[in-house]
């Protein structure tokens, strides 16, 4: 399959199959995935279309996997965290962060509100380097900056 194809598929779909077989139920699942009850069955319906397999057969409440639903589980396994992973926000560590940051103020600010900040400021983040500007220098970014005492 080529790419393109790929992507004029729903690959949610793939990410409700999982759901559904964790949740062993439609309803649970639509419940997870913040779906009506009716709308998880019209995934289910897409799904089995899309994979041409029944996926799952009923036993009592529950639903029950085929082998062709397990196994597509088990290939969507790696790929799928991957993308969590991938897609999940990077928590920022002040701790850790060794970055400058360049902020532009009035020298009143400079004089009143700095002096308070800076020490909170390099107790959560010791590696962090802060540049200042005077707003009042018209080519600030180019300027030599205000260096602040650590």
């Amino acid at each position: 399959m080529e790419l393109e194809e790929v992507y004029r598929r729903d690959l949610n779909l793939l990410v409700a199959l999982r759901v559904l077989i964790e949740e062993s139920s439609v309803s649970k699942a639509a419940t997870r995935l913040n779906l009506s009850q009716s709308a998880m069955s019209r995934v289910l319906g897409r799904l089995r279309d899309l994979l041409g397999d029944p996926l799952f057969t009923r036993q009592g409440q529950h639903l029950i996997p085929t082998e062709k639903a397990l196994e597509i589980d088990r290939s969507l396994g790696e790929p799928l965290e991957s993308l969590r992973q991938l897609l999940s926000p990077v928590e920022f560590e002040p701790k850790q962060c060794d970055q400058t940051f360049t902020i532009a103020t009035t020298d009143y600010a400079m004089q009143t509100i700095l002096p308070f900040a800076l020490p909170r400021i390099y107790q959560e983040a010791p590696k962090s380097r802060l540049n200042s500007y005077l707003c009042s220098t018209i080519d600030w970014p180019t300027s030599s900056p205000t260096k602040v005492p650590t």
